[in-house]
């Protein structure tokens, strides 16, 4: 086989490693070592991109839960009022009837 003329110069470069240009062949497109870069650059690229997913559920979750939990004491605050209210009207119903039926009473006896 006959070298390219551009070889004359390389010549100590070339070897068993080589191209017939002198140029490695771990530099060339297409050997084990760039796909082995690649498939790492992927699957770095995949890792990275899980994570992430995995961190953007946990903080939309988080949310959720936050959301719901201020619900619920927002339920619960309008429950306890709505009782309160609730309790202090009929006291102030039955103190009134208990007024009105110790005036009235009063009004008989006397």
């Amino acid at each position: 086989m006959r070298l390219p003329r551009d070889c004359v110069y390389k010549e100590n470069k070339i070897g068993p490693n080589t191209d017939p240009w002198g140029t490695p062949y771990f530099m060339r497109v297409g050997t084990v070592e760039v796909e082995v870069v690649v498939v790492v650059v992927v699957v770095v690229v995949v890792v990275v991109a899980a994570v992430v997913v995995v961190i953007v559920v946990v903080v939309l979750v988080a949310a959720i839960v936050a959301v719901v939990a201020v619900v619920v004491v927002v339920v619960v605050v309008v429950v306890v009022v709505v009782v309160v209210v609730v309790v202090v009207v009929v006291v102030v119903v039955v103190v009134a009837v208990v007024e009105v039926v110790v005036v009235a009473v009063a009004v008989v006896v006397v």
